[in-house]
């Protein structure tokens, strides 16, 4: 899975299930924590990406993926998911 691709399916649940416009995300602010108030979103969205990110691309998420690698960050949830799809 390249990086584009896994963009393109937290895009996705990002869109369709939580209903957020995810164009409107400057790179800088793919860096920042989606808990921000400009952002609008709560624990429990994070929680539904994190379920339909599980379900869609078949992996599993640690705890330590969770709060270490801080899973509220875009970035960090690409990553994350790199991580999971080269192992």
């Amino acid at each position: 899975m390249t990086r584009e691709e896994a963009k393109r399916v937290i895009d996705n649940i990002l869109t369709e299930k939580l209903h957020f416009d995810v164009t409107k995300l400057t790179d800088q602010q793919k860096g920042e924590s989606l808990l921000s108030p400009q952002y609008g979103f709560m624990a429990i969205d994070l929680f539904v990406l994190y379920m339909e990110l599980e379900k869609e691309l078949n992996v599993h998420f640690a705890q330590e993926d969770v709060i270490e690698k801080r899973f509220d960050v875009y970035n960090n949830i690409v990553d994350c998911i790199m991580e999971k799809k080269k192992g």
